[in-house]
Protein backbone atom coordinates (compact mmCIF):
# COMPACT_ATOMS: atom_id res chain seq x y z
CA UNK A 1 0.00 0.00 0.00
CA UNK A 2 2.92 2.37 0.55
CA UNK A 3 3.82 2.03 -3.12
CA UNK A 4 0.27 3.07 -4.06
CA UNK A 5 0.45 6.16 -1.85
CA UNK A 6 3.80 7.10 -3.37
CA UNK A 7 2.24 6.83 -6.83
CA UNK A 8 -0.59 9.20 -5.86
CA UNK A 9 -3.35 6.58 -5.46
CA UNK A 10 -6.69 8.06 -4.42
CA UNK A 11 -9.43 5.51 -5.21
CA UNK A 12 -10.48 2.35 -7.01
CA UNK A 13 -13.50 1.49 -9.12
CA UNK A 14 -14.77 -2.02 -9.80
CA UNK A 15 -15.72 -2.34 -13.46
CA UNK A 16 -16.82 -6.01 -13.54
CA UNK A 17 -17.91 -8.40 -10.81
CA UNK A 18 -18.83 -12.09 -11.02
CA UNK A 19 -19.88 -14.48 -8.27
CA UNK A 20 -19.67 -18.27 -8.40
CA UNK A 21 -21.34 -20.33 -5.69
CA UNK A 22 -19.33 -23.55 -5.33
CA UNK A 23 -21.41 -25.05 -2.55
CA UNK A 24 -23.55 -24.00 0.38
CA UNK A 25 -20.58 -22.53 2.25
CA UNK A 26 -17.97 -21.72 -0.42
CA UNK A 27 -17.87 -19.22 -3.26
CA UNK A 28 -15.54 -17.36 -5.61
CA UNK A 29 -15.87 -13.66 -6.44
CA UNK A 30 -13.82 -12.27 -9.30
CA UNK A 31 -13.58 -8.55 -10.08
CA UNK A 32 -11.89 -6.19 -12.50
CA UNK A 33 -10.71 -2.95 -10.92
CA UNK A 34 -9.20 0.37 -12.04
CA UNK A 35 -6.97 2.26 -9.62
CA UNK A 36 -6.88 6.03 -9.97
CA UNK A 37 -4.50 8.77 -8.88
CA UNK A 38 -5.18 12.43 -8.27
CA UNK A 39 -7.08 14.32 -10.96
CA UNK A 40 -8.62 11.04 -12.15
CA UNK A 41 -5.45 9.77 -13.82
CA UNK A 42 -5.58 5.99 -14.31
CA UNK A 43 -2.76 4.15 -12.52
CA UNK A 44 -3.51 0.57 -13.48
CA UNK A 45 -6.10 -2.06 -14.25
CA UNK A 46 -6.06 -5.36 -12.40
CA UNK A 47 -8.16 -8.35 -11.53
CA UNK A 48 -8.78 -9.83 -8.11
CA UNK A 49 -10.33 -13.16 -7.25
CA UNK A 50 -11.49 -14.01 -3.74
CA UNK A 51 -12.35 -17.33 -2.12
CA UNK A 52 -15.14 -16.91 0.44
CA UNK A 53 -16.47 -19.17 3.18
CA UNK A 54 -19.82 -18.82 4.87
CA UNK A 55 -19.70 -18.87 8.66
CA UNK A 56 -23.12 -18.55 10.23
CA UNK A 57 -24.88 -15.69 8.43
CA UNK A 58 -21.67 -14.03 7.20
CA UNK A 59 -19.33 -14.57 4.26
CA UNK A 60 -15.61 -14.17 5.01
CA UNK A 61 -12.70 -13.82 2.60
CA UNK A 62 -10.25 -16.68 3.14
CA UNK A 63 -7.93 -16.03 0.18
CA UNK A 64 -7.31 -13.25 -2.33
CA UNK A 65 -5.32 -13.34 -5.56
CA UNK A 66 -4.36 -10.31 -7.66
CA UNK A 67 -4.01 -11.02 -11.39
CA UNK A 68 -4.31 -9.49 -14.86
CA UNK A 69 -7.59 -7.65 -15.45
CA UNK A 70 -8.32 -9.79 -18.52
CA UNK A 71 -8.19 -13.00 -16.41
CA UNK A 72 -11.36 -12.31 -14.38
CA UNK A 73 -13.45 -15.47 -13.87
CA UNK A 74 -16.61 -14.68 -15.79
CA UNK A 75 -19.92 -16.52 -15.64
CA UNK A 76 -19.39 -19.57 -17.80
CA UNK A 77 -23.05 -20.57 -17.63
CA UNK A 78 -23.86 -17.80 -20.11
CA UNK A 79 -22.95 -18.91 -23.59
CA UNK A 80 -22.81 -16.63 -26.63
CA UNK A 81 -25.75 -16.88 -29.01
CA UNK A 82 -25.42 -19.94 -31.19
CA UNK A 83 -22.93 -21.71 -28.92
CA UNK A 84 -23.58 -25.31 -27.96
CA UNK A 85 -22.30 -27.37 -25.08
CA UNK A 86 -20.22 -30.31 -25.84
Amino acid sequence: MRDLAARGYTRSAITESYGHLLGETTALVSVSRIRYATAGRELERLGETYTLRKTGDDWKIVAAVVHDANRVLKDRSRRPAGATSG
